[in-house]
């Protein structure tokens, strides 16, 4: 991989995944995705978006980033962009009123102050962003872009993106001394962003993520985001609801994906041990609409009406790829349902990314590529240590011969010097017998100490 260039690296915690990519930025501004990597996950590791246990998800986004290392060998990934979603993600719609010198221009610290007194606001919950709806002058002219107006009053319509405070804390104890973290993100707007157009939001839609364990909506309306909730229902539940016929999840979950339970009339006819395809379809049918029941009261919620969401509803998720699921849903809401896309403007290197299940992940990637800084990288190149040469023992016949020579001398001079000690140890007890017959030396004589 080529150091030069400038890579972006994402990691998606789903409900029943963890996803990574790593893109490539070109100098004039394209995203490529080169490498997709994907871990199943537990529900007891991931919880309706919400990581439960943060010491088994470290290990299966430690095992994402080596895998994805291996794409893109012998670089290594020094930092990442993470998505942040879960079943508490919510808006809080705000009003901010400010008194304004009427000969004072609209500046942009005037929007920034009123951005962080609604950071500052204390409510139950973390606010991970502030998102404009709509700036009010003077009481009555409305705009999306004040900056550069003169008003002397402004009211600012303000919808505070807000979670519990667990949900983004886990997410920095999964990441905390694995890598670093360059930003986070919240997934459902950047993919709206990514995959709804300008006339989409403008006229009125509503996007609906329908994941594992968590539907997420967000409703647009007058270019703004007027609506975001995230609901503790997905297709999980419909796979846990057939298990009831005393089957494991795994044949529940074929069985649901195989079953054309919501749109073709089925013949009463065992299938998978025994279970009828009617009794399946019961459980199918009667989750689904219960799931979109819930979506529909989502309009009500934002205070909308269905005639107000004239470009419909764009679908995504794995939850969507249910037989006739876009059916039901567009039955139940009336109103026109389409499945998403990937980014159009995002080159697709790998096979996998294309796939429908990857389309927020995607969008991650697209989005960090914005926010990276022009010298930043998510990726370096280790620099290689140079090799020594190895040591050769290369001899001359001369020095073979002569290294020999003393080889076959050194227990000569060991015998030798064996030899010489034995003599003094003879001589030593020898001179003691002498002494020992002198015993009657007189006093005048002088004794001779021997040492």
């Amino acid at each position: 991989m080529d150091s030069n260039k400038q890579y972006i690296v994402t990691i998606e915690i789903c409900s029943s995944k963890i996803v990574g990519v790593v893109g490539e930025k070109s100098p004039g501004g394209s995203v490529s995705v080169v490498a997709i990597e994907a871990d199943s996950v537990s529900p007891d590791c991931v919880r309706r978006g919400f990581v439960q246990n943060v010491e088994e998800a470290k290990q299966h986004v430690q095992s994402v980033i080596k895998r994805l290392e291996s794409h893109i060998s012998p670089s290594k990934i020094r930092s990442v962009y993470v998505g942040v979603a879960g079943r508490s993600l919510h808006n809080m719609p705000v009003e901010i009123d400010v008194e304004l010198d009427p000969n004072q221009l609209i500046s942009e610290d005037i929007i920034n102050n009123i951005v962080r007194k609604c950071r500052s606001m204390n409510i139950e919950g973390e606010i991970l962003d502030v998102v404009p709806c709509i700036y009010e002058l003077d009481g009555s002219q409305e705009t999306r872009t004040p900056i550069g107006s003169y008003s002397s009053r402004i009211k600012a319509k303000m919808n505070l993106i807000v979670a519990k405070t667990t949900l983004k804390r886990n997410l920095e104890r999964v990441f905390d001394s694995i890598i670093k973290v360059q930003g986070y993100m919240i997934t459902p707007l950047v993919v709206a962003d990514r995959i709804l157009n300008n006339d989409e939001r403008q006229l009125g839609c509503m996007l609906v993520d329908f994941g594992a364990e968590t539907t997420t909506v967000s409703i647009y309306k007058n270019d703004a985001l007027r609506y975001i909730a995230t609901l503790p229902m997905g297709s999980r539940l419909i796979t846990l609801d057939i298990t009831n016929m005393n089957i494991i999840e795994s044949k529940a979950e074929d069985l649901k994906r195989t079953v054309n339970s919501l749109e073709l009339e089925v013949k009463n006819e065992p299938i998978i041990d025994g279970v009828k395809v009617t009794d399946v379809s019961n459980y199918v049918v009667a989750r689904v609409g219960e799931i979109c029941a819930n979506i529909a009261e989502q309009i009500n919620y934002a205070g909308l009406s269905v005639e107000g969401l004239a470009a419909g509803v764009t679908l995504i998720g794995g939850g969507s790829r249910l037989n006739g699921f876009s059916s039901y849903l567009e039955k139940t809401l009336k109103l026109k349902v389409v499945n998403g896309h990937h980014c159009p403007y995002v080159n697709i290197l790998t096979p996998d990314a294309g796939n429908f299940e990857y389309i927020q992940s995607v969008a991650l990637v697209a989005t960090a590529a914005e926010m990276i800084n022009h010298n930043d990288n998510c990726v370096y190149t280790p620099k290689e240590k140079p090799v020594e040469p190895p040591v050769t023992d290369e001899v001359t016949d001369n020095e073979r011969d002569e290294r020999d020579e003393q080889a076959e001398r050194k227990p000569r001079a060991i015998d030798s010097i064996l030899s010489t000690v034995k003599w003094k140890i003879a001589n030593i007890f020898k001179d003691g017998d002498d002494e020992s017959d002198d015993d009657n030396y007189s006093d005048d004589d002088e004794k001779s100490v021997k040492y």
